[in-house]
């Protein structure tokens, strides 16, 4: 089977101010090469404080530090800040980037709306909200690592059980986001390193995570590949990522680049 590889989510240093100080351009892209990686999207943050000449002058940095014959991409990720899916972007802006991909779990951020507590099916059906939000977003290509919550961290940030949270997160949550994004030609994110959080959220939500994203492809959805690399030992992990598709059982028609959304 030939894939196309890709890594379109990476981070780099000062770019993203959370980005490991290793994890420079030039360090970057060059690991990606390195790890059989020739087509990158850079998705720096794009935080309610952040100059957007950090992504204009992004270009021109990429022309002179990427390696020979690698295609870098310069997009953003942007929070998801409320239910109905609003982002901080303009349409001036989306035209000057590459790609805009939209992530629903910066709860941390102070201009997120906070999800509720004490109840796991209220928090599911607002996580979801925000999803299909960002999968309907004229100025959104792809959603960033759709469902990626450190669950195991609930009963002390939300007030329930991880039990509670599966028994209220059903594959049809996966699905309604896959005809949503499918019908707004929107790319789901399948994380390279996705495959690990059985280690820490265990078997039960891994196994609803493969389960989802498969019902979401069987509601048409489209999906693009990304590391969400802010330290080099993540960028263009294949290795981590071929062990997943293998149980997903997807084919490189599964698979499309986040681009293209906006048409002005």
């Amino acid at each position: 089977m030939t894939w196309s590889w890709h890594d379109f989510h990476v981070h780099t240093r000062p770019h993203s101010p959370d980005a490991h100080w290793r994890a420079t351009l030039p360090a970057m892209l060059k690991r990606a090469a390195k790890n059989g990686v020739m087509t990158v999207g850079l998705a720096n943050h794009y935080f309610l404080d952040t100059d957007f000449k950090i992504f204009q002058k992004l270009p021109a940095e990429v022309r002179r530090k990427a390696p020979e014959g690698m295609t870098v991409l310069v997009g953003a990720e942007l929070c998801v800040l409320d239910t109905t899916g609003r982002i901080k972007l303009t349409e001036d802006e989306a035209q000057q980037l590459d790609f805009v991909l939209a992530g629903p779990h910066h709860f941390k951020q102070r201009w997120v709306e906070p999800p509720p507590t004490g109840d796991a099916a209220a928090f599911v059906a607002h996580q979801h909200q925000m999803l299909l939000g960002a999968a309907r977003q004229p100025l959104v290509d792809g959603v960033a690592h759709p469902w990626v919550i450190n669950v195991q961290h609930a009963p002390r940030r939300w007030g329930f059980t991880v039990e509670q949270f599966l028994q209220a997160w059903r594959e049809d949550h996966f699905a309604e986001l896959g005809e949503t994004a499918a019908r707004h030609n929107t790319t789901l994110e399948i994380g390279m390193g996705a495959h690990l959080m059985a280690e820490h959220q265990g078997p039960l939500f891994w196994q609803a995570y493969l389960r989802g994203l498969q019902a979401a492809k069987a509601a048409g959805a489209k999906f693009h590949f990304g590391s969400d690399a802010h330290h080099l030992f993540v960028i263009a992990r294949l290795d981590w990522l071929q062990p997943t598709l293998e149980k997903l059982g997807f084919t490189p028609e599964d698979i499309k680049l986040p681009l293209g959304n906006y048409e002005g």
